[in-house]
């Protein structure tokens, strides 16, 4: 912006783009109180960033204790419904506390006297009431409505939310910061790890009552007619302008799509897979080329830096801030000493709750194929974006409470013929 300022900027190749202007039609006075109000958000979403990633890995860490204690209660005392309730009504309203965290933004926590508290009141609030509407009888009765639900919901406003220019995302707690400068519009790392997770359990959803009727095929196409739906709105340069979505996205639908088939995943089948979603982005990205470069968005930016023999550089890069991410960040290391120490405590003393996720898969399968394309997403989408460990560390914030409602859910199913 400072070289084409100056005039300085032919021949000058840089990342980003030059900031334009708009009319806006305000009155100075209220663009004034505009842009003070953007810094006292900006400056209170700062303070709570770090916090509010604790919180996540708390989303991880408490259902899957909560699950333990379950299966050793029920292998000594037996199954008691209170706490199987509990846990179910635990497990939904953690699975919504991203969604809640999203739609926080449309209240101004900020400028009340202490923002945090306000701003945790409304995510709980938010929580319990989406919680409350997956334990409404006709959506409880329905099978995987609750767990439907609440993936529905939270893909129905990330998706809402880009479509109207991520105006949630910008300066909220799940979104991008201004300060960082790395993204204005589209979808982020994080709400692309919370689409990645709940797009396939929104898809098996919508698909159960087709394949309960023996209509396999039919509910696969479900799937991916719901998935394709995501992925344009992820990658498209006017909307979401994600590089490293849809290589990640496509390959997870896929899987989920193919298991709802009844067809079984090969390593031919892996590999067509992952093509598939590199054409897809290639696609994405050479239609952004095409365009004016003015108008272009880091997905054509990449294509030009391929030809320019630039593209290793930026490969290189991001892996390195990727991996960088995992081994520099105090959180980061945390998090993957208290994971590890976790899992040797659960292999240690058998409290590491294996059994509600082979118990809901084997219940319904369904589950299996969400789960298999969301951690298929997940996976991929911690190796082709920038953000290292946050990606599996927001999705399976997500992924673990809804696998747990399941499970209770068809536990609580059960009861009274116990």
């Amino acid at each position: 912006t400072l070289l084409a300022a100056a005039g300085a900027d032919g021949g000058v190749r840089t990342t980003g783009a030059v900031v334009t202007g708009s009319d806006t039609g305000r009155s100075a006075p209220d663009a004034i109180a505009a842009a003070r109000d953007d810094s006292v958000r900006t400056v209170a979403v700062r303070a709570l960033m770090s916090p509010h990633y604790v919180g996540y890995a708390l989303l991880i860490v408490t259902p899957v204790l909560l699950a333990g204690f379950v299966v050793r209660r029920r292998a000594t005392h037996g199954q008691s419904p209170r706490t199987t309730r509990a846990v179910h009504v635990a497990a939904l309203v953690g699975a919504a506390v991203p969604l809640a965290a999203t739609l926080a933004g449309l209240v101004p926590w900020w400028r009340t006297q202490i923002p945090w508290v306000t701003l945790v009141g409304i995510v709980v609030t938010v929580a319990a009431v989406t919680a409350g509407l997956a334990l409404a009888r006709p959506v409880a009765r329905t099978t995987l409505g609750g767990v439907g639900l609440v993936a529905g919901l939270t893909v129905l406003v990330l998706v809402a939310d880009v479509l109207t220019g991520s105006r949630l995302q910008l300066n909220g707690v799940i979104g991008t910061q201004a300060l960082v400068a790395g993204r204005f519009y589209g979808v982020n790392n994080t709400s692309f790890a919370l689409l990645g997770a709940a797009t396939s359990f929104l898809g098996v959803a919508l698909a159960s009552p087709l394949v309960a009727r023996g209509r396999r095929r039919l509910g696969a196409l479900v799937v991916v007619a719901t998935g394709l739906v995501v992925v344009i709105v992820d990658g498209l340069p006017s909307l979401g302008a994600d590089f490293g979505g849809p290589p990640a996205l496509v390959p997870g639908i896929a899987v989920t799509a193919l298991l709802v088939a009844g067809v079984r995943l090969t390593w031919q089948r892996a590999l067509g897979v992952l093509g598939t979603g590199a054409v897809v982005v290639a696609a994405f990205a050479i239609a952004d080329w095409l365009r004016p470069e003015a108008a272009r968005t880091h997905l054509g930016a990449f294509v030009q830096q391929v030809l320019d023999g630039e593209g290793l550089d930026v490969v290189a890069r991001k892996l390195s801030q990727n991996v960088g991410g995992i081994v520099s960040s105090p959180a980061a290391i945390a998090g993957v000493i208290v994971g590890g120490l976790l899992l040797w405590a659960g292999f240690r003393w058998r409290v590491l709750p294996v059994e509600p996720v082979r118990e809901t898969v084997a219940a319904q399968p369904l589950v299996g194929a969400a789960l298999a394309g969301a951690c298929t997403t997940l996976a991929l989408g911690f190796a082709v974006n920038d953000s290292g460990i946050l990606v599996p560390l927001v999705g399976l914030a997500l992924v673990i409470p809804l696998v747990l409602a399941e499970w209770t859910a068809q536990l609580r199913r059960v009861e009274p013929a116990a």
